[in-house]
């Protein structure tokens, strides 16, 4: 087996709807995972309930949420999401649901 040369970058990404709190919740628990993760990626499906804001409120680097516009279902946010952690150089990507 050949082990790469560097540790690989790692994103979490989930799509979220309308799940404000528990949303929140799933990052403040990735926030305190042991091992950091390079990014978390929320794709917000244009939440009505404030969910993005309250994301962005946890004031977290690795954090990132993308604005969807649209709500694109769980399958389609996540999509996004992954489309954009490896646009941004992420060698693998754990999807999650946010409950």
């Amino acid at each position: 087996m050949n082990l790469p040369s560097s540790t690989p970058r790692v994103a979490a990404v989930f799509a979220c709807y309308n799940r404000r709190d528990t949303a929140v919740e799933c990052v403040r628990r990735l926030m305190a995972q042991t091992l950091p993760l390079d990014r978390v990626i929320v794709a917000d499906n244009a939440s009505t309930d404030g969910s993005g804001e309250a994301l962005r409120s946890l004031d977290w680097q690795a954090l990132e949420v993308l604005d969807i516009g649209d709500n694109l279902g769980n399958a389609g946010g996540v999509q996004a999401a992954m489309e954009h952690a490896y646009a941004q150089g992420m060698d693998a990507v754990w999807i999650l649901d946010d409950d």
